[in-house]
């Protein structure tokens, strides 16, 4: 009977252990941002802020590959040489936020409102940007040749449907 007690204890332990969270970022850095909506270099990949209030936010050198940021706020935030590849910014909330040298290759950018937002220097390769709002935009040295846009506000306030099929 012991020794069922013990085999069954054990499979328990076992399958707790495999099903426990397990984190791409640092749950210490997710605390932090929450707190103090500030985390210069800190590791949030692959986290989950779906419609967080970020406004604001200082996130320089972040890193937040693969984080789900659907319509998220994060005006005026601070997000200089950022990780941003893959991200989700869907119906996010960017304007005036500081991008400079920020990769976003890849980065789902549907909907996203990036009006006055600098991106100098950004890398969008490849970033899906339809009816993106880039109104007053500065995107000098920016590489977005590989964007996808189609309905896409540029700078200058004009359509760019590039990619519409």
């Amino acid at each position: 009977m012991k020794h069922i007690f013990l085999a069954t204890l054990t499979l328990l332990l076992a399958i707790g252990l495999l099903v426990s969270p397990s984190y791409a970022y640092s749950q210490v850095d997710y605390e932090r941002l929450l707190r103090d909506r500030a985390c210069v270099g800190c590791n949030l990949d692959a986290v989950d802020l779906v419609d967080a209030n970020l406004e604001h936010a200082n996130l320089e050198r972040v890193s937040l590959v693969g984080a789900k940021l659907v319509g998220a706020n994060l005006v005026g935030a601070n997000l200089k040489n950022a990780k941003l590849k893959n991200v989700k910014l869907v119906g996010a909330n960017l304007s005036d936020a500081y991008l400079l040298n920020a990769n976003l290759e890849g980065a789902n950018l549907i909907e996203t409102d990036l009006e006055g937002a600098n991106l100098v220097a950004a890398n969008l390769s490849d970033a899906k940007m339809l009816t993106a709002k880039l109104t007053g935009a500065r995107l000098e040295g920016a590489r977005w040749k590989t964007a996808q846009l189609c309905y896409t506000t540029m700078p200058n306030g004009k359509k760019n449907n590039r990619d519409c099929e």
